[in-house]
């Protein structure tokens, strides 16, 4: 509590801790809205996700330059242009939506504009944290800045429904615009006299980034958690991008919207619950149990066209992910040696990310070309599958999830007799 206290006495901090928070909601606000708005118009989840992987791709390539830049370049210069260069996406986007009709290529190129430069300056983002505080601070800070993220499930999708029912989706994007501009004057504010860093050698810089692949490669029990943890990443994925198609086939986006919020408290409530207790016993086997929680929540999911259903099962399968990275984050830390933990966890990002690529690049496909045709009306699943969890334009994707949270549920079995997993230092608490 002392420390919290000692961050918000930091006015610097407090100021660039709100504009964040101020800047997720209205991202937030707008990732929602241009979901339900493209869907609404063309009835179609392949196309919603394609405009997903659009945004997400930015993510992937810009990735391994964007750390490069914030120790390089100026912070304040970067964090500055970046924004204001990621406001250009959205002007595009609202252009498409006022007078080109909405045009789904011109929105496309929006997100994509608008997501390229807000992933190049993510780590200038989170470097400046550094600059600002203390060391002792950096823990207490990261759960405030990790706080003012949940925002984006917590409360922009709510914020998004109330201001689409009134003003469109075009007063949506007017409202993103307006936090960016406030980022930009915090910056302003806040980030006066940082400076550069030294540039760092390329070839060490490649050099390091070897030895990071190598220590992943050389420990089994950490090759199959990061395999798994692709596939719980696709299956989150598989969840975000699905849940709007699924859920709009029976109700609307105002519920939509609190069902979101609802169930991302899952994960602030575990979230909190960890930061409260330390977790004692056989750690691997509490993973295995969550991987499993996941998958029946997944199976909730998509079983019932019913909003308290789809709700606690929503909960239940993003309150099990907190525990899985919480843990998963110990194993790395007790069985790489510390020297190279920073490399790992960095190319670990990277390559858990590859789950989130396959979600939106299949995850509509799957929907709307091989599942929904299975389970529309007269499918070749109506009469039987259909006569379980229904028939319909949204039943089809719910058998996709259901699929997916079984085969989740299977590979949680198979962890808990994986050898290499149970040699992994740590795997019992008393070892």
């Amino acid at each position: 509590m002392e420390t919290n206290l000692k961050l918000i006495r930091n006015k610097k901090f407090l100021i660039f801790w709100l504009a964040g928070l101020v800047a997720t909601i209205g991202s937030g606000m707008t990732s929602f809205g241009i979901g339900v708005y493209i869907f609404e118009r063309t009835d179609s989840a392949f196309i919603k996700s394609m405009i997903s992987l659009v945004a997400f791709l930015p993510t992937i390539v810009a990735g391994p330059f964007a750390g490069a830049l914030a120790d390089r370049f100026d912070r304040r210069k970067l964090m500055v242009l970046g924004d204001g260069l990621s406001s250009l996406g959205v002007l595009l986007i609202l252009h498409a939506v006022q007078f080109a009709e909405s045009n789904i290529c011109l929105i496309g190129a929006g997100v994509f504009l608008s997501a390229l430069f807000s992933s190049m300056i993510e780590p200038t983002t989170k470097a400046t944290v550094s600059d600002l505080l203390s060391e002792e601070d950096y823990t207490k800070a990261s759960g405030l800045m990790q706080l003012a993220e949940s925002a984006r499930f917590l409360i922009a999708p709510v914020l998004c429904a109330f201001v689409m029912a009134r003003g469109g989706l075009r007063a949506v994007l007017i409202i993103d615009l307006l936090t960016i501009l406030t980022t930009i004057a915090a910056v302003l504010v806040i980030a006066k006299g940082l400076v550069p860093k030294e540039s760092t050698n390329k070839q060490a810089y490649w050099q390091s980034l070897r030895e990071g692949f190598d220590a992943i490669n050389q420990n089994a029990g950490i090759r199959v958690l990061v395999l798994f943890l692709i596939l719980l990443t696709f299956m989150v994925g598989i969840i975000q991008e699905l849940s709007t198609p699924l859920v709009l086939s029976f109700t609307d986006a105002k519920t939509l919207s609190m069902m979101i919020a609802i169930a991302a408290l899952g994960m602030v409530f575990s979230s909190v619950f960890l930061g409260a207790r330390e977790m004692k016993g056989h750690k691997m086997k509490m993973f295995c149990i969550a991987a499993f929680l996941a998958g029946l929540g997944m199976v909730g999911f998509g079983a019932l066209e019913n909003v308290p259903v789809i709700t606690i099962s929503g909960f239940l399968f993003f309150a099990t992910l907190p525990f899985m990275n919480s843990i998963a984050d110990f194993f790395v830390r007790v069985n790489i040696p510390n020297i190279l933990q920073g490399r790992v966890f960095g190319i670990l990002g990277t390559i858990t990310q590859l789950g989130y690529l396959l979600a939106y690049a299949l995850s509509g496909f799957l929907s709307d070309f091989a599942f929904r045709p299975l389970l529309s009306e007269g499918g070749a699943l109506a009469n039987n599958v259909g006569r379980i969890i229904g028939v319909g334009s949204g039943r089809g994707i719910g058998l996709l999830i259901i699929i997916e949270g079984f085969v989740l549920m299977i590979s949680a079995k198979h962890l808990s007799k994986n050898k290499a997993l149970s040699q992994l230092k740590g795997s019992i608490n008393a070892q």
